[in-house]
């Protein structure tokens, strides 16, 4: 088991369909390892075939495993990441990987 009973979650999402096959997946809070884990329980209770924008402009804290998460969101389906958090652009320009934030 990866989390105990009492292991806080600092991640809220919402997820909206503004059209017919795409998602718009909202963040706000830490993506961490535990906030990992609840996003990519998430997104895998959305159609595979989905198209996802994940606004990630409510992020105050993200590690490599949130980096991680969004890196396999993008590799299994159609996902751009908008409106990058100040934290997080911060945190991508650190681990060499700001290109994500661009591409897609």
């Amino acid at each position: 088991m990866l989390f105990d009973d009492e292991t806080e979650i600092d991640l809220t999402l919402s997820v909206s369909e503004p059209e017919a096959g795409s998602c718009v997946v909202e963040l706000c809070g830490d993506l961490d390892l535990a906030g990992s884990v609840a996003l990519e329980a998430a997104l895998a209770q959305l159609p595979s075939e989905s198209r996802l924008v994940i606004d990630l402009s409510g992020i105050e804290f993200i590690d490599s495993s949130g980096i991680r998460s969004l890196m396999v969101a993008r590799t299994n389906r159609s996902t751009r990441l908008v409106e990058p958090s100040r934290a997080v652009r911060h945190t991508f320009e650190v681990a060499n990987v700001l290109h994500l934030l661009e591409a897609g």
